[in-house]
């Protein structure tokens, strides 16, 4: 019985490694996947890692700073302190919205301060944001924040919103 197991189990091997003609082989899921990501390794290399054009509309923008102050209020007190805020930037962004020196800043505050950077960045005055108009501005700094997302407005989402 045990010989009987072993050739049967060196037969289905041996099945295994023979090789099929190429035009009768149908591509399975894993070697259509492989395909994929060989291919998708070559394209990023060949792009050089491109990133298509974007554009964000300011009601957009605006769901993304209420989800973001959302996320940023911890303990839920619909108003952010500045132990909730990003540590680099807190301080700089308490400053800003914090308009009537409370020392937190409520959703009110927050949508004002966040369609507020909108405006400044939207250049041409359309009420959208696109990936030139972010880049301009990321040109500009040419520091640490050049092509990087602000703590401010970073969601998780997809999207990078360059700020």
């Amino acid at each position: 019985m045990r010989a009987m197991i072993v050739v049967l189990a060196v037969g289905v091997a041996a099945a295994g490694c023979t090789q099929r003609d190429a035009a009768t082989t149908t591509p399975t899921a894993a070697t259509t996947a492989a395909a994929d990501s060989t291919a998708s390794t070559a394209n990023t290399t060949a792009t050089g890692n491109f990133k298509p054009p974007s554009s964000m509309s300011r009601l957009d923008y605006g769901s993304r700073a209420e989800r973001r102050f959302r996320k940023l209020d911890t303990n839920q007190d619909n108003k952010l302190s500045a132990s909730e805020l990003p540590s680099k930037r807190g301080t700089r962004m308490m400053k800003r919205a914090d308009t009537n020196s409370d020392g937190m800043i409520d959703g009110s505050e927050w949508s004002t301060a966040m369609l507020a950077r909108f405006d400044k960045e939207d250049a041409n005055k359309d009420g959208t944001l696109t990936s030139e108009e972010r880049g301009e501005r990321s040109g500009k700094k040419k520091g640490k924040r050049a092509g990087k997302s602000d703590p401010m407005m970073d969601d998780g989402d997809e999207v990078d919103n360059g700020f």
